[in-house]
């Protein structure tokens, strides 16, 4: 899972191999600069080795290019809060959608990618616009959702229902 700091825009990078993770990351970075106009000023990822040795590619580009590369403990997943926090939720909530829907284990990442895109369709707390408008510059639409297995209720206000027994 990669996160933007800034915006809170998530998007997840499905591996073949966890070596591929590197490139991925590398996309990901240049996806973001160009779509922001922002240099990246650093880089935090986990201990693991597929980042931080000296040979790997993210670590080779972020030296060429003035990059701070932070690297958490192997055993301390709290220190990257933010992209562990975004990895449980849309995990859950890729559960969740999977289970509803009654859908089949092999669609697991597209579930985990629909859950990712709604996440940054809807405005966080103490921001004013949604993380995909912050990155595309464009307020986004909701003509490209469309069902996906599970059932959607929405919430009436206290005033607008009839009496206690109506649907909330």
């Amino acid at each position: 899972m990669c996160v933007e700091h800034v915006s809170k825009f998530n998007c997840p990078l499905f591996l073949r191999t966890k070596d591929e993770s590197g490139d991925n990351c590398l996309y990901f970075i240049a996806w973001i600069e160009r779509r922001t106009g922002n240099k990246a000023l650093a880089v935090q990822v986990d201990g693991a080795g597929d980042f931080m040795g000296e040979s790997t590619p993210l670590y080779i580009y972020c030296r060429r290019n003035g990059i701070h590369l932070q690297k958490s403990s192997h055993q301390a997943q709290q220190e990257n809060g933010v992209a562990e926090a975004y990895n449980k939720v849309m995990h859950y909530t890729a559960e969740t959608i999977k289970s509803a829907g009654q859908i089949a284990d092999r669609f697991w990442p597209e579930c985990e990618e629909f859950a990712c895109l709604v996440d940054t369709l809807i405005v966080k707390p103490a921001q004013t616009i949604t993380a995909y408008e912050m990155i595309h510059n464009i307020r986004p639409t909701v003509d490209l959702m469309k069902v996906f297995g599970c059932h959607g209720f929405a919430y009436v206000p206290k005033g607008q229902r009839k009496n206690k027994m109506n649907y909330r």
